[in-house]
């Protein structure tokens, strides 16, 4: 090839070089607007797997958190029912309430009136990593306060012990050492039933002297449950009045009386006023009584029947006195108690009764 024709080509080469370049510069954005392009398209045509469009990202200063001000507190935030904006100042700086208790225990109870139980109790124990040691124990008190105040709102009748065992398995999970949870978890396993799970519960609670009384009660109420499920008990409603508990019962199918359950008392008693007048009394004898007001003078009478609750005796002797001084009706005493095995549950308010292995 000739010099003249090299020369050429070279010229050729650059002009065309210079051309391709041009063009490209014209036909191609720069990078930042390349990135701009591509974000709108990923927004436009954007589809997660259940097949719809994510929502566009709001700008910063309308996010819930730039909403709220240094200067306000949580107090005022609650007070104007924004809670997740009071949740956004807590969480932003916990060191500066973790020792202002009684802040925490009215979010704690504005959490728990919009039905955000555990999310509150989840809080206030991961307040725990920003308290020094002297404020712990004010802090788990009001935690455990909020415990039983939610166990006090799911415990509604009819109450569903399912419910409380789910919510004690997981506070055990939360705060494993603390033994009053374990008690409770075995209380409502019991009442749901789940007898063998209430005693495994029972096992990290037994060697703590501080709760060995109430574990071994726990214990009693359990093999109480087991026996009146393979042999289920009578069942007779108490009314507590003061100290004392009373059961309602009708006499001879025609009147009404309330009777206190008294175990010193050998013989059940009924006031003579209640008795006047009554159908199906038979007289068997005279009675003495001697009480604090000193010897009272009645009479023994048969009654053709009484009824309370799930028991109804028939043929029953008891004693008709004047006992002005007495509140109640009468007395019932161990001539009717002492025939059954009893048990008096101070939960339900109920005298369970099951009849002795001799009867």
């Amino acid at each position: 090839m000739s010099a003249w024709s090299t020369l050429l080509l070279f010229v050729f080469a650059a002009g065309a070089g210079w051309y391709l370049a041009q063009e490209q510069a014209h036909f191609s954005p720069n990078k930042e607007t390349v990135l701009n392009e591509k974000r709108s398209v990923r927004d436009l045509i954007s589809v997660d797997a259940s097949g719809v469009s994510p929502p566009v990202e709001k700008p910063v200063l309308e996010s819930p958190q730039a909403s709220v001000e240094p200067s306000q507190d949580i107090l005022s935030l609650l007070e104007s029912h924004r809670l997740d904006d009071a949740l956004v100042l807590l969480r932003g700086d916990y060191s500066r309430y973790a020792n202002k208790f009684d802040v925490l225990r009215r979010l704690g109870e504005t959490m728990m009136d919009q039905n955000r139980m555990m999310e509150a109790i989840d809080l206030l124990y991961e307040m725990r990593n920003y308290v020094n040691f002297e404020d712990e124990q004010n802090l788990l008190a009001t935690i455990h306060d909020l415990v039983e105040e939610v166990e006090n709102r799911l415990a509604v009748k009819p109450v569903q012990p399912e419910i409380l065992v789910q919510y004690y398995q997981d506070l055990v999970v939360r705060h494993p050492d603390f033994i009053p949870y374990y008690l409770k978890l075995a209380t409502w396993q019991r009442l749901a039933g789940d007898f063998d799970g209430a005693e495994q519960s029972l096992i990290f609670t037994r060697n703590d002297p501080r709760y060995a009384a109430q574990a071994e009660q726990v214990l009693s109420q359990i093999e109480r449950a087991r026996q009146e499920q393979d042999n289920p008990s009578l069942k007779v409603p108490l009314t507590r009045v003061g100290k004392h508990f009373a059961v309602d019962v009708q006499i001879n199918e025609e009147r009404f009386a309330r009777l206190m359950l008294d175990t010193g008392a050998s013989l059940s008693v009924v006031k003579s006023d209640v008795l006047e007048g009554l159908r199906g009394l038979e007289p068997t004898g005279s009675l003495l009584m001697n009480t604090a007001n000193g010897s009272v003078q009645g009479q023994k009478l048969r009654l053709s029947q009484l009824v309370m609750g799930d028991l109804t005796l028939v043929n029953l002797e008891v004693g008709a006195l004047p006992l002005d001084s007495l509140k109640f009706d009468g007395l019932l005493g161990m001539d009717v108690l002492g025939r059954y095995e009893f048990f008096i549950d101070q939960e339900t308010d109920e005298l369970q009764l099951r009849p002795r292995a001799s009867e």
